[in-house]
């Protein structure tokens, strides 16, 4: 099935030698039969083939992280971050690169060039932010819900740890306790890439 799937393949490319579809198909195939050499080939070729296209790229950047090959995926999401500077996805990408690599700070700054463009995505929210909040003290601000109403206005309060002084509740209002304590997670999250790279 995949010898006749590449023999198919490379007769399309010798009729037309940009064929943007057989180049990526061979790509699949050899990534499938785990022949990564060529996999890889075959993708910078895709690549070439339909610049400014997001499949083959992050199927590069899947393939470079099986290949185990980390300073070419760093290298490789450089680049990427130059050509797509509006996705958060190659920031959040290279962030978990270099925390696999022990450059910490230089990870946060990337989650936070992450979060900035996709406050709201998940996968901005990564391991090393959590790992991060789970070892900080705690902050100067502490936030909690506050419930005004059941099922219906909850408020984010902030307390200031020192006695005495007032719960500061916040204006916005949401319609659920899970909803005031994931806004209540993603100020935290702001607060901690705050304190590390500005």
């Amino acid at each position: 099935k995949f010898e006749d799937a590449i023999k198919y393949f490379n007769q399309a490319l010798k009729l037309k030698s940009d064929y943007f579809e057989a180049s990526y198909g061979l790509s699949d195939v050899y990534y499938k039969i785990q022949n990564y050499d060529n996999a890889l080939s075959y993708l910078n070729k895709s690549i070439q083939l339909k610049p400014g296209y997001l499949p083959p790229v992050k199927s590069k950047l899947h393939l470079l992280k099986v290949m185990k090959k980390k300073n070419d995926i760093l290298k490789f999401l450089n680049d990427t971050i130059i050509q797509f500077p509006d996705d958060a996805y190659f920031y959040n990408e290279k962030a978990l690169v270099l925390s696999d690599l022990g450059k910490e700070t230089e990870a946060i700054n990337s989650y936070k060039s992450a979060y900035l463009i996709e406050p709201e995505y998940p996968f901005v929210l990564g391991q090393i932010v959590l790992d991060k909040l789970r070892r900080q003290p705690m902050a100067v601000k502490k936030y909690v819900t506050i419930c005004k109403k059941d099922f219906e206005d909850y408020r984010i309060g902030i307390v200031t740890g020192v006695r005495g002084q007032p719960v500061e509740i916040l204006e916005e209002s949401f319609s659920s306790e899970e909803a005031c304590e994931h806004a209540i997670f993603l100020k935290r999250v702001v607060d901690l890439l705050e304190r590390h790279g500005g």
